[in-house]
């Protein structure tokens, strides 16, 4: 298919080489007769005469050859229905010779490695149906040993069909494939007795164990070429992560009550700076929360940045530090602790989270420089978490009430 251009640009080659030679002669030609004209000598006469015949010969064929190339060149250029045919012909000829060869060789590699694989998707069951280790272990080992003779026998079954057929141009290419992946597999060899190790379960990595990557937790569903990881809080919570992308990795055995991430979708959660908000949405890469009304979406390394405190999975509590004068050092202690703990108990019975409220602590807390602190906590289950804010406001409230209705002063 390239030998027309070739032998075009070979011609043009030729035609420059010619040209020269042409220019050369006619200088020759035209020094020669210059000098023949001033010479008065018989024998140098009859020298130069015999030089200008010679250059006048060169001259000829220099002229004879550039008339053929340039008939030779319109030729080739101009079109016409033998190139078509050329073409074809040619075609024809790579379908029936090197053409078949290659479609015989790469129907040969198809069909022993479809077959061989269908055959190891049936032994990969195995593991499915029996679950002891050993097992499982065996499966793994027969799968990945089938897998490489699916290819070592698909690659063997294509250079026998080249062989058979007797084309040494291709057999001699897939050698040198052959040789090449040998070479690369040499340098790599470590690398892959690691992934071998991973894909046998013998390795830092196995299957249904917890692992970090990214920065977040998953679970080894399974461990293959492509291995699956999950995390059942996040949504689209599963990976597909080829092997070569755990070997540097380290899995662990972990608790059933081991969170996966901070929050589940619908949770109420504070973040660093006293960010409240519910969570919408979280993926492997956002989380989404509404907070103030408006939606806000960050990366999920930012969201775990800003240590999300969870309000509603294991309830919250919210903790108050009231002043009180140091006139009330007698009965801090006795009265006031119990009188303040009695009217928040009846103020929180008209409220409604106080169906939320598992506990009240009102304590005496310390005696500061100018004052004489109360420490005051209300804590709530997590069904309450959404009037997080509403609580944290009645208790300042209800406690300064309480001064009020009984007289205390507040330092």
């Amino acid at each position: 298919m390239t030998e027309r251009p070739r032998k075009m640009e070979q011609l043009k080659n030729e035609q420059l080489l010619q040209e020269d030679h042409l220019q050369l002669a006619d200088a020759a030609i035209a020094e020669l007769e210059k000098t023949l004209a001033q010479s008065k000598h018989a024998t140098v006469r009859h020298a130069l005469k015999d030089l200008l015949n010679q250059w006048q010969e060169q001259r000829k064929n220099a002229e004879s050859r550039l008339q053929r190339i340039d008939t030779e060149l319109q030729r080739l250029t101009a079109p016409s229905e033998e190139l078509g045919e050329e073409l074809i012909t040619k075609l024809q000829k790579f379908a029936s010779g090197r053409g078949l060869n290659l479609v015989l060789a790469l129907g040969g590699f198809v069909l022993i490695y479809l077959g061989l694989i269908g055959l190891g998707r049936l032994i990969r069951r195995l593991p499915s149906r029996k679950h002891e280790p050993g097992t499982r272990r065996l499966a793994r080992a027969i799968a990945l040993l089938l897998r490489t003779l699916t290819v070592t026998l698909a690659l063997f079954t294509a250079m026998l069909i080249l062989y058979v057929r007797g084309d040494w141009l291709l057999f001699g290419l897939m050698v040198l494939l052959m040789i090449t992946l040998i070479w690369g597999l040499q340098k790599s060899l470590p690398r892959y007795i690691r992934e071998i190790r991973l894909l046998l379960n013998m390795g830092g990595v196995r299957e249904g164990e917890r692992i970090l990557y990214n920065g977040l937790p998953w679970r080894i569903a399974s461990l293959n070429l492509f291995s699956t990881l999950y995390n059942p809080l996040l949504d689209g919570g599963l990976l597909r992560l080829p092997i070569d992308r755990l070997v540097d990795l380290q899995s662990r055995p972990y608790s059933p009550e081991e969170p996966w991430f901070p929050s589940q979708v619908g949770d109420i959660v504070i973040l660093e700076g006293d960010i409240y908000g519910k969570v919408l949405l979280q993926t492997p890469e956002i989380v989404q929360m509404q907070i103030m009304g408006a939606t806000t979406t960050f990366s999920v390394a930012d969201y775990l940045g800003k240590k999300p405190r969870n309000l509603s999975r294991d309830g919250f509590a919210i903790p108050i530090n009231f002043k009180l004068n140091y006139l009330h050092h007698e009965t801090i202690l006795t009265d006031i602790v119990l009188t303040s703990r009695a009217y928040l108990e009846e103020q929180l019975a008209q409220q409604p989270f106080h169906p939320h409220l598992t506990g009240l602590l009102v304590e005496f807390n310390e005696a500061a420089n100018s004052s004489l602190n109360l420490l005051i906590v209300g804590m709530f289950t997590g069904a309450g978490a959404e009037d997080y804010w509403s609580i944290h406001r009645f208790l300042h409230r209800t406690i300064l009430s309480a001064c009020n209705h009984y007289n205390w002063a507040i330092a």
